[in-house]
């Protein structure tokens, strides 16, 4: 058992990916980390955002990746792509990844079906702004 009282075998770990971090996310996400059973990092697209919404500017409390998306549009179709997510949930040993739910991140797709395969769990949340 750690110093928490928490055995380390039991402690889950739970990747959070986001294009950005709106200041509403940081009080959650933060009170996540400070959760001793839980090991988080929130994978999201750094400071600058294209996406019209505001992005949380200050010093972040909680363990972060950064993983810069791209928007574009085929066909009339506003897509993002964010492909560093992928290689984030390949990187670090996350047992739970809660996407968001938003359904044009298209990356998101190859990153449910890469949990799928190698037996994580996912969740879809809600949009991130």
């Amino acid at each position: 058992m750690g110093t928490t009282g928490v055995n380390e075998r039991t402690k889950r770990s739970v990747m959070i990916i986001q294009r950005i971090i709106p200041h509403y996310r940081v009080p959650l996400f933060y009170a996540l980390s400070k959760r001793p059973d839980l090991d988080v990092v929130v994978v999201h697209g750094g400071k600058s955002s294209g996406s019209g919404h505001p992005v949380y500017a200050g010093k972040l409390p909680f363990k972060t990746a950064i993983a810069r998306w791209y928007k574009f549009s085929l066909f009339g179709f506003s897509a993002i792509l964010q492909p560093a997510s992928l290689n984030a949930v390949r990187l670090y040993p996350s047992q739970i990844v809660i996407a968001e739910g938003t359904f044009n991140i298209l990356t998101n797709l190859l990153v449910a079906f890469y949990c799928r395969l190698i037996g994580r769990i996912l969740f879809g949340g809600g949009g991130g702004g």
